[in-house]
């Protein structure tokens, strides 16, 4: 099982280089979809791929308000999750649609999307427009708004579109609900529009299209966007704790566990280290991604238990080794593999010992750091702020329910 071969519908075809055509040659921007589960989290994690696979330091990340990513993260470094801050009432999903001002190649967006837990879906932008410059949308100026899908479909009949090749369908989609606008009649008005240009080479298939062409439908703004990468809802429900082969209470989500992975940076082939492994949900999820993985945890039974789980995944191949260890002796263990430094460090420490013993497990976090390479970034989630001889590059809560709050580190090791 290889995510980051399986996990879209795009992926999976044969001929993908054929599909995309010559869209890779338009100098379109790039937009995200997030999840909208958490205010910061999905923001973090896309900031986290965009540098992974691009280099880049996210300054040219905003949301569709323009908004800068880099800088909101920054001045926002204590974030909250708590479920009260979800749901943003005054402003609903104001900032799940982010603009990324550069052409990304399908291939990189693909790769993007394949691996994150909180960004749903990757777009090339083909056109966009400001259309009601009212705060309220229950005041929205109709003929206004009619107007700029007018001025969609006539540029739609006059710009040349990208040979993609395979069926589709029109979406649009209201990130900020409207009483006003009709979708059906847009969407299959723009349908109509690009069945004629694409002259056969495109066939409208409006229960399981190739592509997905989206208007996308904000505060004060449309987006015209073709959808290049979706990621699989099915996976992360089925493949919740419960339902594998070892089960323990208290397990972090799969979703959680993907997004806290991509926040250590780790690319396919790096060597991941879990020095409180538990059931293995962070090995699982490395592992998918193609990491290479090391497994620790004092509790014999955990570490059989993460070996079972590890095995129904098909992913013995990715072990270099789970191992019943003291965290305490996890350095002299890892070097006596000829393995000097890990390339990153994703952990859940037992919360009894965590919690009880903070100056313990700090010590025992501080002899970890010595394992990560310079560079390397350590994330982790613990139910209390620790405070590592590492550069602390992002810090975030979430409220699990009333006597628990996970605090999300991400910690990086400058030399």
């Amino acid at each position: 099982m290889d995510i980051l071969s399986n996990n879209t519908k795009l992926t999976k075809s044969n001929d993908f280089k054929n599909k995309i055509g010559n869209l890779n040659n338009f100098n379109y921007k790039t937009a995200f979809l997030l999840s909208g589960e958490h205010i910061e989290l999905p923001f973090a994690e896309l900031k986290a791929l965009l540098e992974l696979y691009t280099q880049d330091n996210s300054k040219k990340i905003t949301n569709s308000e323009g908004l800068n990513i880099q800088k909101y993260i920054e001045d926002n470094l204590f974030c909250n999750f708590s479920d009260n801050a979800v749901h943003n009432k005054e402003n609903p999903n104001k900032s799940n649609y982010v603009i990324y001002d550069e052409n990304l190649s399908c291939e990189t967006l693909v790769k993007i999307i394949n691996r994150a837990g909180y960004v749903n879906e990757a777009h090339k932008i083909l056109y966009e427009s400001e259309y009601c410059e009212d705060n309220d949308i229950n005041d929205l100026n109709v003929l206004n708004a009619d107007n700029v899908i007018n001025n969609i479909y006539e540029l739609l009949e006059n710009m040349e579109i990208p040979q993609i090749s395979g069926s589709f369908a029109v979406r649009v989609q209201k990130l900020y609900k409207s009483s006003t606008l009709k979708t059906m009649p847009i969407e299959r008005h723009i349908g109509s529009i690009i069945s004629q240009k694409m002259q056969g080479n495109l066939k409208v298939n409006l229960k399981n299209p190739d592509w997905i062409v989206k208007v996308m439908i904000l505060k004060d703004r449309i987006y015209l966007s073709l959808v290049v990468s979706k990621r699989d809802v099915e996976y992360f429900e089925h493949n919740r704790p419960h339902m594998r082969a070892y089960f323990h209470p208290g397990c972090i989500l799969p979703k959680l566990a993907r997004c806290i992975v991509n926040l250590s940076r780790v690319n396919e082939n790096d060597v991941l280290y879990d020095p409180f492994c538990g059931t293995g949900g962070f090995l699982i999820e490395a592992g998918l991604l193609g990491c290479k993985l090391i497994g620790s945890d004092i509790d014999y039974q955990m570490v059989n238990g993460t070996k079972l789980n590890l095995e129904t995944y098909d992913l013995n191949d990715k072990v270099i080794c789970i191992k019943q260890l003291d965290a305490n002796e996890a350095k002299s263990y890892i070097n006596s593999l000829e393995i000097s430094k890990v390339d990153s460090m994703v952990t859940d420490p037992p919360y009894g010992i965590s919690t009880s013993k903070k100056g313990d497990m700090s010590e025992i976090f501080d002899k970890l750091c010595l394992l990560l390479k310079k560079g390397g970034y350590m994330s982790f989630a613990a139910p209390c702020i620790m405070d590592l001889n590492l550069e602390l590059v992002e810090l975030y809560s979430i409220k699990v329910h009333k006597s628990l709050t996970r605090y999300i580190h991400v910690y990086k090791k400058l030399e």
